[in-house]
């Protein structure tokens, strides 16, 4: 039995784009994925990125307790 693995949060913090209609977003933000997300000891962090006929979507999520 392991109890970290009940505990266990994720929380993200994404922006969607469209390629070519002007920069993208805010910058993403680890600590607002860790606020988002109720974790409170932050055990890994990860960046993500896709992309689909010209529609992006950028994520930072973060695992914690």
């Amino acid at each position: 039995f392991n109890p970290s693995v009940s505990a266990a949060k994720q929380g993200q913090d994404c922006q969607t784009y469209v390629f070519g209609l002007g920069g993208r977003g805010p910058d993403l933000n680890v600590a607002q994925a860790i606020r988002l997300g109720g974790i409170t000891k932050l055990r890994t962090a990860e960046y993500r990125a896709n992309e689909f006929q010209g529609i992006g979507k950028d994520c930072v999520v973060a695992y914690g307790e």
